[in-house]
């Protein structure tokens, strides 16, 4: 929603030539996200068994989904502040960075699970934390990038809420929303 809404707008804007508040739409799709991944762990911290029988859960896997849930809810903010910061930085025309940060996290979570899992006993917790991780070195490479960024400059503004952005952005992103819903 605020991810690719985000990198529509930012190309959008760049298209037309009206730079000026590329910054703010940047800020508010990541506050935007940030405030998503709350809203999802206060959902899943509160309903989070109930969620997982509707989602497939069996009796029989329910502690293991458990275990594993409720650490990876806890990583949900960053982890969507992550994802819509990848696909403003592919946006920004840097695609390449964007791929490396995404890969990154992916490979310190395949060679931290069985190292979490087997080499320090932590099981299904483990595997979980392997992920956690992978997913946070991503997301500290996105941040990164926003030093250098080619078409914007954050700054604290760039986060005041401005709810004309956010309706921009989340129109341009509702069709990838509802797609990634289904």
């Amino acid at each position: 929603l605020f991810g690719d809404g985000a990198a529509a707008s930012l190309s959008v804007s760049l298209g037309r030539n009206e730079t000026k508040d590329i910054h703010r739409s940047v800020g508010n799709s990541m506050l935007g996200s940030f405030l998503c991944g709350v809203v999802i762990i206060a959902i899943c911290y509160l309903f989070g068994d109930s969620l997982l029988l509707l989602i497939g859960a069996t009796d029989a896997n329910l502690a293991l989904a458990h275990d594993y849930g409720f650490i990876i809810y806890a990583m949900m903010p960053l982890a969507l502040v992550q994802n819509t910061l990848a696909s403003i930085i592919r946006a920004d025309g840097s695609p390449r960075y964007a791929m490396g940060a995404m890969l990154v996290g992916a490979v310190l979570n395949i060679i931290g699970d069985p190292v979490a899992i087997f080499a320090l006993g932590l099981g299904i917790k483990g595997a979980a934390y392997a992920t956690i991780i992978g997913q946070f070195v991503s997301f500290l490479i996105c941040v990164a990038y926003l030093r250098k960024s080619k078409s914007f400059r954050l700054s604290l503004a760039s986060f005041r809420p401005d709810f004309s952005q956010l309706k921009r952005v989340a129109a341009l992103g509702t069709s990838s929303f509802l797609t990634q819903l289904s």
